[in-house]
């Protein structure tokens, strides 16, 4: 592939998932104005935030993670609070030129396209590294980035929660850590920092999660080159830039969890969004949820007991609901798996 047909791909691929997203998400485009996804309370709180966002930068400059109007007199700490300023800021942006109502659909529209291109550079590179051509790279790259940006977790949770939509941090943060591990070169591990900072302030769980993903990454890899604890695991060289990419993500993120440390105590007030409250269990990936269009084929006692997994633990959240895998993409990756691991892809 020559590297002009390289450059022309981001484009192609950006409006392909433009496309893509209008579809998986329609009637949003056709209705931008006096109209929400969901219309869930989430929702409107999501829009609050890009409007007190705009007041707390631009109109009447203060702090904005700590809103005086809300519990007035007392006012109220948004530390801990879903804030996720990556996406909300651009009510700073936005609000001049159109509605609050615009300004949400847009940056929720603008999170599909931008989290099925960021996995698409992502698998692309992961396939290139396993010894695939350019051009079935890029194709099976594309399928990949459908299946994870279509998949109903994105689709359920981007009718009520702004700041769990925003996934195209995680892609582009694992295309930095790899390469990073891989060529040294300085340009990725800036890359690296500055998205684990995205990450972060999009929702803090993502950045839990980034972290546990590359350690566990580095352990295995180490672990298939030697003893875990050795005198020479330290001469390993991905051990190095593994802490080296873990020391530049830590002062990246030092800004916002310095102040998220300081509030955490006392407990903010609301009670909810708990480990106690919102969990899946295992065989929630597997069984159709009420938001699947298998429900209505199911037999009368799987369609009860799928219905009784919503009634007992998210009562009050539907859009929580949405853990079911589908068959498919399992099975698939059962297949790659079976097929692909021997020789390393």
């Amino acid at each position: 592939m020559s590297p002009l047909m390289r450059r022309m791909l981001h484009p192609l691929v950006l409006l392909t998932f433009f496309a893509l997203s209008a579809f998986h998400t329609w009637p949003l485009l056709s209705q931008m104005q006096g109209h929400v996804m969901g219309g869930r309370e989430d929702v409107y709180m999501n829009m609050w935030h890009l409007w007190w966002m705009r007041q707390a930068f631009w109109v009447q400059p203060q702090n904005p993670f700590f809103a005086p109007f809300l519990h007035w007199p007392l006012g109220a700490e948004l530390y801990w609070h879903t804030l996720a300023p990556a996406k909300t800021l651009w009510g700073v942006v936005l609000l001049p030129f159109m509605p609050v109502e615009t300004a949400y659909n847009v940056v929720l529209f603008g999170s599909f396209v931008l989290t099925g291109y960021t996995s698409w550079l992502l698998l692309r590179y992961l396939l290139e590294r396993a010894g695939h051509g350019p051009w079935i790279a890029a194709a099976a790259a594309l399928a990949g980035a459908c299946v994870f940006n279509f998949s109903r977790y994105h689709l359920a949770h981007a009718t009520a929660h702004l700041n769990l939509s925003a996934l195209e941090g995680l892609p582009l943060y694992l295309l930095c850590f790899f390469r990073w591990l891989d060529e040294g070169k300085r340009k990725w591990l800036v890359g690296l920092a500055l998205c684990a900072l995205y990450v972060l302030l999009c929702d803090y769980y993502y950045l839990v999660y980034i972290a546990l993903f590359s350690l566990l990454w580095v352990v295995a890899e180490r672990w298939k080159r030697g003893p875990l604890l050795a005198m020479d695991t330290w001469r390993d060289p991905l051990v190095r830039r593994a802490a080296v990419a873990g020391l530049a993500a830590g002062l990246a993120c030092v800004p916002p969890i310095v102040p998220l440390l300081m509030h955490a105590f006392p407990a903010p007030l609301q009670i909810h969004h708990g480990d106690s409250d919102y969990f899946s269990d295992l065989y929630a990936f597997f069984v159709p949820d009420t938001r699947s269009a298998w429900m209505t084929e199911l037999p009368a006692k799987a369609r009860e007991f799928s219905l009784n997994i919503m009634r007992m633990k998210m009562a009050t959240n539907a859009e929580e609901t949405g853990t079911f895998l589908g068959w498919v993409t399992p099975l698939l990756a059962v297949f790659a798996l079976w097929r692909g691991v021997p020789e390393g892809r």
